[in-house]
């Protein structure tokens, strides 16, 4: 074997390894049963519900209070304080996705709705819209429809309001940063 190749074959593993032990073990185990139904009677605890195991470390939760609205739990990385960045393995539930997008439907216009994503990493629904893609440039008025689909949804689904964040941030036209004005986070635990 060549220097280089051996190099190389003994550091690759070892970087991995290194990398493996300053991130934590508990990168590579995974959720248990129970955990997960720790996790349902923490967030959810006034709900009754039954639990499925599924594929690929994701679980299938259907609360007594929704039975036509199964809702999967699974496992994503998330990275917490941005001055030194921590990775953990987390639970989410896609909750955000089968109950706030549909109901956004009613009160945004489908471009402005297309901005809209939910991002596993920041565990908030972001809203990165141009202000050239709101309706008639009227950012009052978008902020008044925002404002009626978090009334809706706090009436509609009380019980996932407190998990439930929506950050949009207007894009001005001439590509600068958006002032102050044009930032605004919806928490819908305030409804």
């Amino acid at each position: 074997m060549k220097p280089f190749t051996l190099k190389r074959f003994v550091l690759l593993p070892l970087i991995v390894l290194s990398l493996i032990l300053t991130t934590g073990c508990h990168l590579l185990s995974h959720y248990s049963q129970e955990e997960v139904q720790q996790y349902i009677s923490k967030n959810y605890p006034n709900l009754t519900y039954h639990l499925e195991s599924q594929r690929n470390n994701t679980w299938q939760v259907t609360f007594d209070k929704y039975p036509q609205m199964p809702i999967e739990i699974s496992e994503v990385m998330h990275t917490s304080a941005p001055v030194v960045p921590q990775v953990d393995r987390v639970l989410i539930t896609n909750i955000p996705l089968i109950t706030a997008f549909p109901l956004m439907k009613n009160y945004l216009t489908a471009e402005e709705l297309s901005y809209a994503t939910y991002d596993t990493s920041s565990l908030y629904i972001e809203m990165p819209i141009p202000y050239s893609a709101i309706q008639h440039q009227d950012v009052i008025n978008f902020y008044n429809r925002m404002d009626q689909f978090c009334k809706e949804y706090a009436a509609t689904y009380p019980d996932f309001k407190e998990k439930i964040y929506i950050r949009v941030i207007i894009k001005p036209s001439d590509g600068s940063d958006a002032p102050q004005e044009y930032r605004k986070i919806f928490r819908l635990s305030q409804y």
